[in-house]
């Protein structure tokens, strides 16, 4: 039993000697999602997205969908318990017919948003990498981690407005 513990503890010490010799000289978090987001370049093309012509009138469609939807079940509500059950199906029928169009709508306006955001992306992420690279280099970062898969860290770990910042710069 003894020559286990023995042989545990020895077993530690040189684990522990084996992992400092790749010790890393520092860590660092950044939230990517966050630095595509509050980018200056992102807020232009967010608020050039939602000026377009398409987008508004994706918007009023929307609106004028969601208005339609709420005086049919309005309608509903309020003629359901006189009315034959074709007339309730009638009713329910062209309740989800205007739904499928109120959730077609919606969606047509999301790919308008991913798309932008695709564009972001593809404009973005070469400029961040490189600033990325140069905070690692200059930081003497070892290990970079997203922040969504840091369950805590204190604010001096995370680069993401640093990079943000020069990214704003770098226009």
């Amino acid at each position: 039993m003894k020559q286990n513990i023995i042989k545990l503890l020895v077993f530690g010490l040189l684990a522990g000697f084996y992992f400092s010799a790749f010790a890393v000289d520092k860590i660092s978090v950044i939230d990517l999602n966050r630095v595509l987001g509050e980018a200056d370049y992102s807020q232009e093309q967010y608020k050039k997205l939602q000026l377009s012509d398409a987008f508004k009138s994706s918007a009023k469609n929307i609106s004028e969908q969601q208005k339609k939807l709420q005086g049919i079940q309005k309608e509903g509500k309020a003629k359901s318990l006189t009315w034959s059950e074709e007339q309730k199906q009638a009713h329910r029928q062209r309740m989800q017919r205007e739904l499928n169009l109120f959730n077609q709508l919606g969606n047509q306006q999301e790919a308008m948003k991913r798309q932008v955001d695709a564009d972001i992306e593809e404009v973005l992420l070469p400029k961040v990498k490189e600033i990325v690279n140069a905070i690692i280099k200059e930081k003497n970062i070892g290990l970079l981690l997203d922040s969504r898969a840091v369950y805590f860290g204190t604010p001096e770990f995370d680069i993401t407005k640093e990079v943000i910042t020069r990214l704003n710069k770098k226009k």
